[in-house]
């Protein structure tokens, strides 16, 4: 019993290595596109967060004024209020220091 020859051993190995290569193309070419997938959904995402970005920053210099006149009107009310009841109490001693008519 003869076994293959190196002939045709070697018309096997280089179909062999041409379908190994084939399969290496097409999958070169699906890795390539997976990457510009991946990529372009990268781009979209730092696009987002760019415009995420520009939104916080704008709602932070909107916001934050309002935000210190609402403290500083806070501040205020108190202040005045705390004058308001100090005077309220010198007037309260004043007229129980007057005798009763």
């Amino acid at each position: 019993m003869a076994g293959p020859t190196t002939e045709v051993l070697n018309e096997e190995l280089k179909e062999l290595r041409d379908s190994v290569h084939g399969f290496e193309v097409k999958m070169a070419g699906e890795f390539g596109r997976l990457d510009a997938k991946i990529d372009a959904r990268f781009g979209r995402l730092e696009e987002r967060l760019d415009n995420l970005k520009g939104i916080s920053k704008w709602s932070i210099d909107r916001a934050l004024p309002i935000v210190l006149a609402i403290f500083a009107f806070a501040l205020t009310v108190a202040w005045y209020a705390s004058k308001v009841d100090s005077r309220l109490s010198q007037v309260e001693q004043i007229k129980a220091e007057q005798p009763k008519r």
